[in-house]
């Protein structure tokens, strides 16, 4: 265990700081959660899917979908991997697969950790209209739903961004909130490398622990469960974190379908383990 703060400052933060309530976030929209039989009886939506590869969208993808590469919303920055790029760059990219301001937009993938780190983003934008296809591509096959081949085609949209700042924390305010009562801190990573290394006082729920066989969600009573059980009782702030910030998008967008105020520590552990100046935490 590395504690360099000293215990005088420590107390100090949490004096001054720690426990005054954090302010919820400012909008009171969430994210939803989508079927793939409610998407096939849906229209006027704005349809994504995120890929890492255009082979991957080619070779097949849900009608009208637009895609959407992951490599178009995140950024290496002083070194931290999967940072946000600035707004105007996201704007663009969202613009270009069709996102409008008054249509909803559903993400989905074939890997739940590409549609929940667009949805953190559109939601970090201020899209109050957006929405995970549960299962992804996989639960719409599944369906007996068409899929198209090829490169596709669509319009692009007009997006104007409502930043939402306060969807975004950093170590600083990590370090001067994780022993308030009115948060809880949540780690994404699986749980060996919680108990390796993590930020003192958080929890822990693995991303996938979440999901069922079939890569669905689990059904929403036990969702909220697996989220008190790690800390998050109603009315706390929720603040997700992983390695570099993408396994903590998909716990952002289940605890905002949830209802809770929630914010990401993009950075995540990379970032905080790289501040020697910040004390880490190890062992069950």
């Amino acid at each position: 265990m590395r504690y360099l703060v000293p215990a005088v400052t420590l107390a100090l933060l949490v004096a001054c700081r720690g426990n005054a309530p954090v302010p919820p976030d400012e909008t009171p929209s969430s994210i939803a959660i989508l079927s793939a039989q409610e998407l096939q009886s849906s229209q006027g939506l704005t349809v994504v899917h995120v890929v890492r590869t255009a082979q991957e969208f080619e070779e097949g993808h849900i009608p009208g979908a637009q895609m959407l590469l992951l490599s178009d919303i995140i950024v290496e920055r002083n070194g931290l991997q999967n940072e946000l790029p600035e707004v105007a760059v996201l704007e663009a990219a969202f613009e270009r697969v069709g996102v409008k301001d008054d249509l909803r937009v559903v993400a989905y993938s074939a890997d739940p950790l590409l549609s929940g780190r667009a949805l953190f983003t559109l939601d970090y934008l201020g899209h109050r209209d957006i929405a995970y296809l549960d299962g992804g591509i996989a639960a719409w096959r599944t369906l007996g739903g068409a899929v198209e081949t090829g490169p596709g085609s669509g319009a692009a949209g007009t997006f104007t961004p409502a930043l939402r700042p306060e969807a975004i924390v950093d170590a600083d305010w990590v370090n001067a909130h994780r022993q308030d009562a009115t948060v809880a801190i949540i780690d994404a990573r699986p749980a060996d490398q919680h108990q390796a290394g993590r930020i003192p006082g958080s929890t822990n729920i693995y991303w996938q622990t979440l999901l069922n066989t079939e890569g669905k969600l689990l059904p929403e009573a036990e969702l909220r469960a697996r989220f008190e059980a790690a800390g998050a009782a109603p009315g706390k702030t929720v603040i997700t974190y992983c390695r570099t910030g993408v396994q903590a998008s998909v716990l952002h967008v289940v605890a905002r379908y949830l209802g809770y105020s929630t914010r990401m520590y993009d950075g995540s552990f990379t970032d905080w383990s790289a501040r020697t100046e910040l004390p880490v935490q190890s062992g069950p």
